[in-house]
């Protein structure tokens, strides 16, 4: 990440941000996965506690690299060799609803 911003570049495949405990953590964007509200069984909790991000300028600057990696995945472009096919997987679930 550091080299990316040394080079003048963005890094917009992870967010770091401090969290309300003032812990800080990492968002990897580059391993989203689209999802529909079937498959989600709880909300996410760190250590039995509920993650929740308050602050609305931190959710835009994810919203956004995130709407930057779901552009470059459209058209193509792998950040792992491992990475599935995000958009044969939303399509898949596009047609299920």
């Amino acid at each position: 990440m550091e080299k990316k911003i040394n080079m003048g570049k963005p890094c917009d495949i992870i967010h770091i941000v401090k969290l309300d405990d003032s812990r800080e953590s990492a968002f990897l964007i580059q391993d989203m996965f689209p999802i529909t509200e079937k498959y989600i069984e709880r909300e996410y909790t760190i250590g039995g506690n509920h993650l929740l991000i308050t602050s609305e300028h931190t959710v835009n600057e994810i919203e956004q690299k995130a709407r930057k990696v779901m552009g470059m995945l459209k058209r193509g472009v792998k950040f792992t060799p491992t990475q599935p096919d995000i958009m044969a997987i939303l399509k898949k679930l596009r047609e299920m609803q």
